[in-house]
C-alpha cells in the first residue's frame, strides 16, 4: 500500500475515533445526571417516608441500601463510560430533619467524586435539581460537604450496615 495512503487512512481513524469518543460523553453525562435525580428523588422519597429526615448513615454505601426501595438499582451509583468518578452521598446531611433546612440551589445531595477531564462535576441538589458545576463553582459548593445542618435522626446507622446485616433494634417490631 501507498505511504500517502496509509498515512490518510490512519488520519482517518484516528480522528473518527476522537469524535466517537467525544460523541459518547454527552450521552454519558447525560445517564450520569439522570442517575442522581434518580438518587434525590429516592432520597426524598425516603425522607417522605420518616418524617422528612434524610438517611441517617456513615457512608454513601450506607444510603445506597437505605434508598434501595425507592431508588430500585444500586447500578445508579457507578460511572457512566467517559465520566470519571463514583457518585458521593454527603454525608453532612446525613440524618437532617429537612424540615429545617432551606432548599436552596447551592445544597449539595450528591456529587461525582472525581471531576471530568475538563473539570467538570455533576451535582444532585437537595431540591432534586442536577447542574455541572465548573471548578470554581464546585469550590463554591463543596463547602456543603463539611456544613453543619439540623439533625433529625436520633442516630446514625452502623457502619457494617449491608444486605442482611440489620441490627436486631433496627428491625420492625412485631
Amino acid at each position: 500500500m501507498n505511504p500517502a495512503k496509509s498515512l490518510v487512512i490512519s488520519a482517518i481513524l484516528v480522528f473518527g475515533s476522537t469524535l466517537v469518543i467525544q460523541a459518547q460523553s454527552p450521552s454519558d453525562r447525560s445517564q450520569t445526571q439522570s442517575n442522581m435525580r434518580q438518587l434525590a428523588l429516592g432520597s426524598l422519597a425516603y425522607a417522605a417516608d420518616y418524617d422528612l429526615i434524610l438517611p441517617a448513615a456513615t457512608s454513601s454505601r450506607s444510603v445506597a441500601f437505605c434508598i434501595l426501595p425507592y431508588a430500585r438499582s444500586l447500578d445508579l451509583w457507578r460511572p457512566v463510560g467517559q465520566v470519571s468518578g463514583v457518585t458521593e452521598f454527603n454525608l453532612a446531611m446525613a440524618g437532617v430533619d429537612t424540615n429545617h433546612v432551606d432548599i436552596t440551589p447551592t445544597l449539595v445531595l450528591f456529587y461525582q467524586s472525581k471531576p471530568d477531564a475538563d473539570g467538570i462535576r455533576a451535582v444532585a441538589q437537595l431540591d432534586s435539581a442536577v447542574k455541572e458545576l465548573s471548578p470554581a463553582a464546585w469550590e463554591k459548593a463543596s463547602r456543603d460537604l463539611k456544613g453543619k445542618f439540623p439533625k433529625g435522626a436520633s442516630r446514625m446507622l452502623p457502619r457494617t450496615w449491608g444486605f442482611g446485616q440489620v441490627p436486631a433494634d433496627f428491625r420492625s417490631k412485631k
